[in-house]
């Protein structure tokens, strides 16, 4: 699970980490959706895209300690999106879950220890 800080929102309950080469290329190429609650954790990462992909997706993206440095809203497939200064790994959503949770920069993910910690 990933929550944030302040107050405790959840941002997913089913998270699933990509650190190895290939896991991290692939990211979420393939799906037709990706489903409410669920949260692809892409470490190493400062920068995506999202080609071939079909459905747009959120990316939080944060710095070694778990703090939001940016986030990109609905992502559309066939875009590049880069974290910015600070970033060291995304958190890949379904469209619009960031923003359902209220995720801003300077947010800080509580749980980053167990999922992004190199």
């Amino acid at each position: 699970m990933l929550r944030l800080d302040p107050g405790g929102r959840t941002l997913a309950h089913d998270v699933e980490l990509a650190t190895t080469m290939w896991r991290r290329m692939k990211g979420l190429l393939g799906r037709a959706s990706v489903p409410g609650g669920y949260a692809l954790v892409i470490r190493p990462c400062r920068s995506i895209h999202t080609w071939f992909m079909r459905c747009a997706i959120d990316a939080v993206f944060v710095d070694a300690s778990g703090r939001v440095v940016k986030v990109a809203d609905r992502v559309a497939p066939f875009r590049l999106v880069s974290g910015g200064r600070g970033a060291r790994a995304v958190v890949e959503l379904s469209g619009g879950a960031a923003s359902r949770a209220g995720v801003r920069p300077g947010d800080r993910l509580v749980e980053w220890e167990r999922w992004g910690a190199a």
